[in-house]
């Protein structure tokens, strides 16, 4: 089984290291995730990812564009 969480350290020095979530649950936590660089791509976090039993799914520094994340397709 894959796992859930892949951590990683950026390519060029002056770019944050990085968490991918895939294929998993989140759960029983008071805050799902906590993301604090502007303009990360939260997609990074909801490729089929589901939230559960969180006080917060997503605590962020920054407000995404509405309809971007989790976004239903055509």
């Amino acid at each position: 089984m894959a796992p859930l969480a892949t951590f990683g350290e950026a390519d060029e020095p002056e770019e944050p290291p990085f968490l991918e979530l895939a294929s998993g649950m989140v759960s029983e936590a008071v805050i799902g995730a906590c993301v604090q660089v502007d303009g990360y791509d939260l997609s990074r976090l909801t490729d089929d990812v589901a939230y559960s039993a969180t006080g917060t799914n997503l605590d962020t520094t920054m407000l995404p564009v509405p309809g971007t994340v989790g976004a239903a397709g055509p």
